[in-house]
C-alpha cells in the first residue's frame, strides 16, 4: 500500500554509520577529492571565527530553516559551530 501523494512526510530520519577519524582514512588518488578536503576545513575555519554557519554550501540555504538544530539523544551540539543562524 502506498501513501497519498498530497501528504507531506511527518519526519524524516538520517543514519550515519561506519564513520572513521580522518586520521585512518587513506590519501586519496584523485586531487578533486583533497580539494573538497581543503575546502570543508576551510569552511569550518570561517564558520568557528565569525560564527556558526557564516557560510555554507548553496545546496544548504533553504535547510536552516526547515531542519534547525536539535539536540539528540547521543550529544549535545557544540553551538559554536552548530547553531543555527538568526
Amino acid at each position: 500500500k502506498q501513501r497519498p501523494t498530497t501528504m507531506a512526510p511527518l519526519s524524516v530520519g538520517v543514519t550515519l554509520s561506519k564513520l572513521v577519524p580522518e586520521s585512518s582514512m587513506s590519501l586519496s588518488l584523485f586531487p578533486e577529492d583533497q580539494r573538497r578536503q581543503d575546502l570543508g576545513k576551510l569552511m569550518d575555519q570561517i564558520n568557528m571565527k565569525f560564527g556558526p554557519q557564516s557560510i555554507y554550501t548553496a545546496t544548504m540555504q533553504d535547510a536552516a530553516a526547515t531542519a534547525p538544530m536539535r539536540i539528540s539523544f547521543t550529544k549535545i551540539p557544540d553551538i559554536a559551530v552548530e547553531a543555527d543562524r538568526e
